[in-house]
C-alpha cells in the first residue's frame, strides 16, 4: 500500500521528499575476507594479488568484479590442469573483501606477507553495458608517491585490446580497495571502475544492465596482466623498463608542448614541473626491480641507469628548448610567507597503517568534531589522501605541499595545510 502511494506521488510530482525513522544499532560482528590461491612453482612465497569487494548488493557494483575474478581463477586452473599453460612462477592470490575495511583488516593481520606481494589488480564495477549505464571504464593509476610500472603495463594491454564494446580512459589515483597502493603498504594496484553510471548505488543496478561481452573482453586483459606478472623475470623486467622509458619521453615532450601556452611565464615553475616528472619517471623505471631477485637486481641496475640518464637528458634538453624559444620567460622567486617557514620546520610521521578515509575517521568523532571535519572537507583545499602518501618521516611539510601541488596541479595554502595536519595530529593519525 505505502509503495503504491509513493509511486502515485512520483507520477504526479517531479520531486517527492520523504521523512523516515530508521531503527538501527552499532554492534560488534564478523565480516569474512575470502581468499584462494594458485600456487607458484618457483617462487611460491611471492604473490600477485587480485581483489574485489563483496557485501554490496548491485550487479555491477560489485558482483561483476567478484564474478570476473572467479572466472579468471577457473580459466587459469583449467588451462594449467590441461597442460596448456605452465604453472606460474609466482602465486596468484584471489581475494574477496569488504570494501576498504576488510582490505585494511587483512593487511593489518598479514603484515608479514606484504613485502612478498609484488603488485595487484582491483576490478571493481567492470561489467556494465556502457550505453545503458552511460559510463566509462576508468583505469585508475597508483598514486605518484608509489610510482610503478603497473600503470604502463595495464594501459598497454588495454591499448592492444581496444574494443568497440567499451570505452576507457586512465585517471589519477582515487581510493578504493586499491588503497593497498599506499607507499606505507606498498602493493602497487591499478583500479578498474565503471563510474559514475546511471544506476550506481541504486536498486536499478541489476543483472540485465551487465554485458557478458564486455566482461569477457576485460577478463582477457586482466588474466593476461596477472599471468604475465606471475611469470615475469629479468627479461620481462627489462622490457617493462623500456616501455616506461618510451612513455616517459612522450610525456616529457607533451609537457614541453603545453608549457608554451602557459599563462604563467615563470620558468622556475616549468623547471619544477619538469623535475617532478623526471623524478617520478625514474622512480617508475626502477620499480621493475621488484620482479627480479636481489642478486639479479644489482645486474639490472646498470641497464636501468642508462635509461634513467636518457630521461634526465630529455628533460634537460626540453627545458633548454623552452628557454631558447621563449627568452621572455622569467625566473620569479616569491618571498616565503610566515606559514611557509613554519611548514619547513614540520616533519610529520604517520602513526596508523593506511590513509584515514573519511568514514573510518568519522566513526570515532563526536558531533562537534564531525562538523569540524565536514567543514574542512567542504572547503576542498587539498587532497589529503595524497598528503598522507607523501609523508615518509623525512620530508618536511613544505616539501610535501610542493609534491602534492605537482601531482594534482593545484595551489596549496600553507596556512590551511598546517591547520589540516593539526586536525589529524589531534586524532593521532600523524605526529610531529
Amino acid at each position: 500500500y505505502r509503495g503504491e502511494y509513493l509511486r502515485k506521488l512520483l507520477r504526479k510530482n517531479k520531486h517527492v521528499k520523504v521523512k523516515a525513522h530508521i531503527e538501527s544499532r552499532l554492534h560488534n560482528g564478523n565480516i569474512n575476507v575470502v581468499s584462494g590461491i594458485i600456487p607458484g612453482k618457483e617462487l611460491p612465497d611471492e604473490e600477485i594479488l587480485v581483489l574485489s569487494h563483496l557485501y554490496e548488493p548491485g550487479a555491477d557494483d560489485n558482483a561483476s568484479g567478484c564474478g570476473l575474478i572467479l572466472e579468471i581463477a577457473r580459466c587459469l586452473n583449467k588451462l594449467i590442469d590441461a597442460g596448456k599453460l605452465s604453472a606460474p612462477r609466482r602465486s596468484i592470490r584471489f581475494m574477496f573483501t569488504w570494501e576498504y575495511y576488510g582490505t585494511l583488516a587483512w593487511v593489518e593481520k598479514h603484515k608479514e606477507k606484504l613485502s612478498k606481494i609484488i603488485c595487484g589488480l582491483n576490478p571493481d564495477m567492470i561489467g556494465g553495458d556502457q550505453d545503458r549505464c552511460r559510463a566509462y571504464l576508468h583505469i585508475v593509476n597508483t598514486p605518484d608517491a608509489a610510482a610503478s610500472f603497473v600503470n604502463d603495463l595495464i594501459k598497454l594491454f588495454f591499448e592492444e585490446k581496444s574494443s568497440s564494446l567499451f570505452r576507457w580512459k586512465t585517471q589519477p589515483y582515487g581510493i578504493g580497495d586499491n588503497l593497498i597502493s599506499d607507499p606505507m603498504i606498498n602493493i602497487p594496484t591499478p583500479l578498474l571502475m565503471e563510474c559514475p553510471g546511471r544506476f550506481y548505488h541504486s536498486s536499478e543496478d541489476t543483472p540485465d544492465k551487465l554485458s557478458s561481452q564486455v566482461m569477457n573482453e576485460i577478463g582477457k586483459i586482466c588474466t593476461t596482466y596477472l599471468y604475465f606478472l606471475a611469470q615475469a623475470g629479468e627479461r620481462e623486467a627489462l622490457w617493462l623498463a623500456h616501455l616506461v622509458h618510451t612513455n616517459a619521453k612522450k610525456e616529457i615532450v607533451e609537457l614541453a608542448r603545453k608549457s608554451f601556452s602557459l599563462e604563467d611565464k615563470n620558468i622556475l615553475k616549468i623547471e619544477q614541473r619538469m623535475d617532478y616528472l623526471k623524478e617520478r619517471k625514474i622512480a617508475t623505471l626502477y620499480s621493475v626491480k621488484r620482479l627480479v631477485s636481489k642478486k639479479r637486481s644489482e645486474i639490472l641496475s646498470s641497464q636501468l641507469a642508462k635509461l634513467a640518464d636518457s630521461i634526465e637528458n630529455e628533460v634537460r634538453e626540453a627545458t633548454l628548448r623552452i628557454k631558447q624559444i621563449f627568452p621572455s620567460f622569467q625566473a620569479i622567486k616569491k618571498k616565503p610567507s610566515e606559514f611557509e617557514l613554519r611548514a619547513r620546520k614540520i616533519v610529520p610521521v604517520r602513526t596508523t597503517l593506511g590513509v584515514p578515509i573519511s568514514l573510518r575517521l568519522l566513526e570515532n568523532l563526536s558531533l562537534d568534531q564531525r562538523i569540524k571535519f565536514k567543514n574542512m572537507l567542504e572547503r576542498k583545499p587539498i587532497p589529503f589522501t595524497s598528503i598522507f602518501h607523501w609523508i615518509d618521516g623525512k620530508r618536511n611539510l613544505w616539501e610535501i605541499s610542493q609534491l602534492v601541488e605537482e601531482e594534482h596541479n593545484v595551489e596549496i595554502n600553507p596556512e590551511h595545510l598546517i591547520n589540516y595536519l593539526q586536525f589529524f595530529r589531534e586524532y593521532r593519525f600523524i605526529k610531529y
